[in-house]
This record gives C-alpha cells, sequence and structure tokens, in this order.
C-alpha cells in the first residue's frame, strides 16, 4: 500500500522554479499509469479479475474488459489493444493464487501478492469487552484454578472470527458446570 502512494504521490509531483511561481508537473509513462489505475487487476484464463480486501478475507472477482479499459482510460480500440497486451504481460496469473488470511492489528487491511501466493493481512476489529457475572461464576466454578486460561481460550475464539482452534475437552463430576460452559 505504500508503494502504491508514494506512486500516486509521485503522479502529481511538481518542480518549482526559482525564477518563477509557475508549477511543472512531470508526466509519467502510459505503463506507470496502468500499474496505478490497474493495481488490483490481474488477468486469468481468459477474464479480467480484481482483487478486492473484505474484513472477512479476500476475493477474486470477474471484471469486464469494458471496466478494465474505463479505468485505464482507454478510449480508442488501438489504445485499448494496448491495455489489453500490457495486462497479459505484466498481470497474468498462470494458476489460481494460494491465499493466506493473516490477522493484524492496525487500522487498515492490505494485501501483498508475490505472483504464487496472496497474503491479505485482515486488520482485526476493536473488541468490546462486556463482563457479565454469571459466565464468570460459571467458568470460576466448573474451572478454579484454570479460569484465567478458559477465558483466554475463548477470547481467542471469539478474536479469530470463530475459526478452529484445538479441541478442548471437559471432564469433571456430574453437575460441575460442562454443559452449561459448553
Amino acid at each position: 500500500m505504500e508503494i502504491l502512494e508514494q506512486k500516486k504521490k509521485q503522479e502529481y509531483k511538481t518542480d518549482f522554479d526559482d525564477q518563477s511561481p509557475v508549477q511543472v508537473q512531470k508526466p509519467i509513462s502510459m505503463e506507470e499509469f496502468w500499474k496505478i489505475k490497474l493495481e488490483n487487476i490481474y488477468y486469468y484464463s481468459k477474464d479480467f479479475y480484481e482483487i478486492v480486501l473484505s474484513d472477512k478475507g479476500i476475493d477474486l472477482i470477474k471484471v469486464s474488459s469494458e471496466t478494465v479499459y474505463v479505468l485505464s482510460q482507454a478510449d480508442s480500440h488501438e489504445e485499448q489493444k494496448k491495455v489489453r497486451r500490457w495486462v497479459l504481460q505484466n498481470k497474468r496469473l498462470k494458476k489460481l493464487p494460494d491465499v493466506e488470511i493473516i490477522n493484524h492489528i492496525g487500522d487498515e487491511s492490505y494485501y501483498e501478492f508475490d505472483g504464487d501466493t496472496i497474503k491479505a493481512y485482515i486488520a482485526l476489529t476493536p473488541v468490546e469487552e462486556e463482563n457479565n457475572d454469571f459466565i464468570d461464576a460459571i467458568i470460576d466454578n466448573a474451572f478454579g484454578e484454570h479460569a484465567e486460561w478458559f477465558r483466554q481460550y475463548l477470547a481467542m475464539f471469539a478474536y479469530t472470527s470463530h475459526k478452529r482452534l484445538p479441541m478442548l475437552v471437559l471432564y469433571g463430576k456430574r453437575g460441575t458446570g460442562k454443559n452449561a460452559v459448553a
């Protein structure tokens, strides 16, 4: 993401002449422009796809060629052929990439793509903690000295969006609250 922001800043970078207050804008090449505008667009098989981040993960969404041409501002048929050729040469996927979801503490989600694997760094939402004396009493009675460990286990389960965690086996005498906890 930082690279994209730097490139956008470079796109609008200006030089000031000491003699005049007029700004002179440095032009960028079409390839650099397409690299910025089509950052999330890839070509696979015979279609264009866009990599989209959501709060749950990452999606590969099929987009029309017209959308790609509008994003790249290719108006004429000749420019559209150039854009298509550039995407084929620079952003073609030989196979669908593996996706690795990584939860991270931060404000924004972003992804890194190395050609084979997409690493999606998903920003975790802040946890709203609510204390419940009834639940605390059940956990304290059922787990005794291990109650704090069990609270951390439950917090991890909730924090990782209910992904499978290692199995937890509850055992004990009848009436000790195993079903109440489960």
